[in-house]
């Protein structure tokens, strides 16, 4: 029995690939997708969870002709505007968290940067306050940089430039 690998529609103009029914434009079935370059010595492979190279380069996604936007490299590093990532992730310009999400080192909350929150370092548009972890469940005020210059250590509003309170 010769089972049916190509299939051409004529309303929708759908291809299939070991598919009687193709529902896109290509529409391929089982197995895995390779793109080599003419002469063997570089491969690409596609299949339904992972796109890989069969070479040492490094994979790299851009648009529009534009350089590597998108690189991940041998060693596993991500580079985001660069092409040569020296770090697990390496980004080349500004960063934009929005509100409400966490920067966390080593995935713990001893460090947030937040545009509002009430640990780690935060910031409200004219306060900048640093808060530690007291060892138990929450963070302690521990500094606060005010508007006027004003500097607190102990205290979440300093009424000078610099205010220490231990109580």
């Amino acid at each position: 029995t010769i089972k049916d690998v190509l299939t051409l529609t004529r309303d929708t103009a759908y291809v299939g690939i070991n598919t009687t029914s193709p529902s896109n434009l290509l529409h391929l079935k089982g197995g895995k997708i390779e793109i080599e370059k003419s002469d063997s010595s570089k491969h690409l492979l596609i299949d339904e969870n992972s796109i890989r190279t069969t070479t040492t380069n490094d994979l790299s996604i851009f648009t529009n002709g534009n350089s590597d936007q998108l690189v991940l490299d041998q060693g596993g590093n991500v580079g985001i505007g660069t092409n040569a990532p020296a770090q697990k992730l390496h980004v080349a310009g500004n960063i934009n968290i929005q509100d409400g999400y966490n920067l966390r080192w080593n995935n713990a909350v001893q460090l947030n940067i937040l545009g509002s929150s009430t640990s780690g370092l935060t910031y409200t548009g004219v306060e900048q306050h640093f808060r530690t972890y007291d060892g138990s469940s929450s963070y302690v005020e521990t500094m606060t940089l005010a508007t006027g210059n004003k500097v607190g250590i102990g205290t979440t509003s300093p009424d000078s430039m610099l205010e220490i309170s231990t109580g």
